[in-house]
């Protein structure tokens, strides 16, 4: 918006102001961020007057490279208000190519704060070795593994085992079993030997269930509640858990764990359940898609 330009404008000529108090302030002008010198002393100002780097400096960047767009940029289209000012300014032929260097520099500035800015922030760089790797199962599983590794006896602090489990038993299950956190939350366990429910009844309730039967873990959940239900290659699924890395042993811990989190709060059945130790935990509520 023309609000938030004028502010970035602001924050750049404010800065310069502190950074180059000595410059005439008819030299003030947007040819000052054609210089790399200047705009990084503006962004240094910045990060140093708000204690971090922030999405400010990314702003008055993004300010300064529209005006020095080639195309139709400001600076490209008005050249004569600033050749009367300033005799340096680049002769019409070369404007263009001037405007291409300015944007090119102020890029390289752009990528290099933005990346300061978001690390750790981005939920794609925490995964980032992940998304990489020959084998992604296998890295994935690494997660797992360092729970497991951080995991308390139960007879040492029980609480904190079964927090573990939950934690464990979530990254797990997604990797065999990968739904989106609306169907995770929404996934109920039924009891010991319970008969599953029939489609119908899973379609009216918009959830799916996991149960035991045979000696296996079984999941089934209608078509209807899947995303793209209306695909034909979506079906009703009903089919059992493949028994990857012990899969079996861990859900057989998560369900002795899932006692032990619900504590005197009531069961609403749900597959994956709320920690109510926890004060802000409302155990009378089941556990929505956010949390």
């Amino acid at each position: 918006t023309i609000s938030a330009r004028t502010t970035a404008f602001e924050v750049f000529f404010g800065a310069l102001r502190q950074v180059a108090p000595d410059m005439p302030g008819d030299m003030m002008s947007f040819l000052n961020a054609a210089d790399e010198a200047q705009v990084r002393k503006v962004i240094e100002f910045i990060v140093a007057r708000r204690g971090m780097p922030t999405t400010t400096i990314i702003a008055v960047l993004n300010a300064v490279i529209a005006l020095f767009n080639p195309n139709d940029g400001f600076v490209a289209q008005h050249r004569e208000v600033f050749s009367e000012r300033f005799p340096g300014m680049p002769a019409e032929d070369d404007l263009i190519r001037f405007c291409e260097q300015v944007v090119e520099s102020l890029y390289a500035e752009y990528g290099a704060w933005m990346d300061k800015i978001t690390v750790g922030r981005s939920s794609f760089k925490a995964v980032d070795v992940i998304l990489r790797d020959d084998h992604p199962l296998d890295a994935y599983h690494a997660i797992v593994e360092h729970i497991d590794t951080r995991t308390p006896p139960r007879s040492v602090q029980e609480l904190e085992w079964a927090r573990c489990q939950r934690r464990a038993m979530l990254v797990h299950l997604l990797e065999v079993l990968p739904l989106r956190r609306k169907d995770l939350a929404s996934l109920i366990l039924l009891e010991e030997d319970a008969a599953p429910p029939s489609f119908a009844s899973l379609t009216r309730r918009n959830h799916g269930v996991v149960y035991f039967k045979n000696g296996k873990w079984r999941f089934r959940q209608p078509k209807t509640v899947f995303k793209n239900h209306g695909s034909p290659a979506t079906s009703d699924i009903d089919v059992a858990l493949v028994n990857w890395r012990d899969l079996y042993d861990r859900i057989d811990r998560y369900v002795e764990a899932r006692k032990v989190l619900l504590g005197d709060g009531p069961d609403h059945g749900q597959f994956i359940v709320k920690d109510n130790s926890q004060s802000n935990s409302k155990p009378e509520e089941p556990l929505d898609a956010d949390e």
